[in-house]
């Protein structure tokens, strides 16, 4: 009997694709076998984390429901489970972040011969200490699941598969989905939109060439699935998402509500930064009172001047910078640990004969893995890990082991409204009004194309970036230059309706 295909929601920016995908998955959780997964995974911590919170709100998470990035998906069905019957590498597995074509190129240059053999023999030796690169992750997966024995395996554990975000899936990624797919044991419900895909500076970290839009598996292998086109777009403006349908080659959304305004795109005339976002910031205090009111200020990059000195001039809070989250949060983990095992860090490492990267190791197991309580808190702690609990007069593991899940809860600043990001880490994002600054006439240009051909053929992102900056908007979206506004851009911005100022 052929296998259901797989639901795929193609959902623009705005329509509500995390959220819907939110509810299916409490709508699986009646259906879903104690002894089996459902999982539901995405491409970043902070993703992950939103996940996460919206589905708390509507159900405590049973153990069996696993929510995170698509490499701990990986590590934890395919990579820990079945790497070592299969000769892959070691059963200590240690993740790093090391990037074996950076260091091939470096060594090599433009050798593509030595460099590839150079890659390939460093990349065993690793494997054959148990140390697996972050950047091999998925071709590793890859590797596993084209085993059969290993798709059956899979596909009894895994009942339920939700892939959010699903644009920026690579070949290897789209290819492991498609196998579990094929045991036929396990639901798939994905969810995505093509024009989000920005994800080029992805592919030449891995060292590999980033396909052009059409190519992507979200585009090329449609006739894969089940197809369910969400048109609404519940975030933006009528006047924000016509203005952003000239961009879309996809779909064409039809906005939920509508602004006061006559027109919710503006150009601001100044070249300035400080006067353009002072500008921005008058403007769009009359939107002061609107619930959950956020001001966004994007560019392609911060840093350099004017854009570097920005946030402390304006007192903007920098977010999404998931590198340093992760490094605050790893120290924070570690200080529990020693708190725990009543030693500091230098003496758990003599005592348990290990060094500091396999500490940072067990800090992220504890980090990635959820406990219902502290009983199951414990049993993981001394049992998997062989800690042991102090049990030293004063000592508390339980309020540690709070102030651990409490860590988990990400806070939010009630009086903060002005934030600042790259336009990169601002996917997934939304403000009640945003500010995209463009540092050049050429940027610009790029941004606005409205071609639809020549956006399908868009190698760098560069005419994609624009559309992910301007769907960030809710009610008021104004749009800046760092010189002299040329002619085209003139002309372009009056054929789009957008109003200088």
């Amino acid at each position: 009997m052929k296998a259901e295909k797989p639901t795929l929601v193609i959902a623009g920016a705005g329509s509500g694709k995390t959220t819907n995908m939110v509810k299916k998955i409490v709508e699986s959780l009646p259906e879903l076998e104690p002894y089996r997964f459902l999982a539901a995974i995405t491409y970043t911590n902070a993703a992950a984390n939103s996940i996460k919170e919206r589905l708390s709100q509507h159900t405590k998470i049973p153990a069996n429901v696993f929510v995170g990035t698509i490499d701990a998906f990986f590590n934890k069905f395919l990579i820990l489970p079945y790497a070592t019957l299969h000769d892959i590498t070691q059963v200590d597995k240690l993740f790093i972040e090391l990037n074996i074509e950076t260091i091939a190129k470096e060594k090599f240059g433009t050798d593509f011969k030595n460099k590839n053999g150079y890659k390939k023999n460093l990349l065993n030796s690793l494997l054959k200490k148990g140390v697996i690169p972050f950047s091999q992750i998925s071709e590793i997966a890859e590797k596993l699941i084209v085993i059969k024995e290993i798709q059956e395996l899979v596909g009894k554990r895994l009942q339920f598969l939700f892939v959010d975000e699903f644009q920026d899936t690579n070949i290897q990624e789209f290819k492991v989905f498609d196998k579990i797919h094929k045991a036929e044991k396990t639901k798939l419900y994905k969810v995505g939109d093509a024009e989000q895909y920005i994800m080029s500076f992805r592919f030449n970290l891995e060292g590999n060439k980033a396909p052009l839009l059409p190519k992507i598996p979200i585009i090329q292998h449609q006739k894969k699935f089940n197809l369910l086109p969400n048109l609404d777009n519940n975030r933006c403006s009528h006047q924000i998402t016509t203005f952003i349908n000239n961009f879309n080659t996809q779909l064409q959304q039809e906005a939920r509500f509508s602004t006061v305004e006559k027109n919710g795109v503006f150009f601001i005339s100044h070249t300035d930064l400080l006067t353009i976002s002072n500008t921005f910031k008058e403007k769009t205090e009359i939107w002061k009172d609107e619930p959950d009111f956020k001001r966004f200020y994007l560019a392609y990059s911060f840093k350099s001047e004017p854009f570097k000195s920005l946030p402390n001039q304006l007192g903007l809070i920098q977010i999404s910078n998931e590198s340093k989250k992760t490094h605050h949060l790893l120290s924070e983990v570690i200080h529990i640990i020693t708190k725990i095992v009543g030693l500091n860090s230098k003496q758990i490492c003599e005592k348990y004969n290990i060094n500091t990267i396999q500490l940072r190791t067990l800090a992220i197991k504890i980090w990635k893995k959820d406990f219902v309580d502290f009983n199951e808190f414990k049993t993981y702690f001394e049992q998997d890990l062989a800690l042991h609990i102090s049990t030293e007069e004063g000592s508390d593991a339980e309020k540690f082991f709070d102030d651990l899940q409490n860590l988990k809860i990400i806070p939010t600043i009630q009086q903060q409204t002005e934030y600042t990001t790259t336009i990169h880490k601002s996917k997934g994002l939304e403000a009640t009004c945003v500010l995209v600054v463009a540092k050049t006439n050429n940027e610009l240009t790029h941004w606005l194309e409205t071609d639809k051909e020549k956006r399908l053929k868009d190698k760098n992102d560069t005419k994609r970036l624009g559309f992910v900056a301007f769907s960030r908007a809710k009610t008021a979206l104004y749009i800046a230059c760092l010189e002299e506004l040329s002619k085209t851009n003139k002309n372009k911005l009056m054929e789009l309706k957008v109003a200088t100022i």
